[in-house]
């Protein structure tokens, strides 16, 4: 009990009164929720510049498949520059 410390409880971020880190800089409001799946919808949808955003903090999240989510983000900026002509 003399070496815990008040760190090293998983819980301890959870207290009430005490509010999590957000982001800053990006007004998107889906800033917390960047999947994959999420992404994939967006393109379905149409809304190219979302999903692309997406993928772009998906690489950094999961370095192991930024290869694929290049690939991703390739073939949307494609849309994008199509879209626009």
């Amino acid at each position: 009990e003399k070496v815990r410390r008040e760190e090293d409880n998983i819980f301890s971020g959870f207290r009430a009164g005490k509010k999590p880190q957000q982001e800053t800089g990006d007004n998107d409001a889906v800033t917390d929720f960047c999947t994959e799946t999420l992404a994939r919808i967006y393109a379905e949808q149409g809304y190219f510049e979302q999903a692309r955003r997406i993928y772009s903090k998906l690489i950094l999240a999961f370095p192991e498949k930024s290869a694929y989510f290049a690939t991703l983000i390739e073939k949307l900026d494609n849309l994008i520059n199509n879209q626009t002509l």
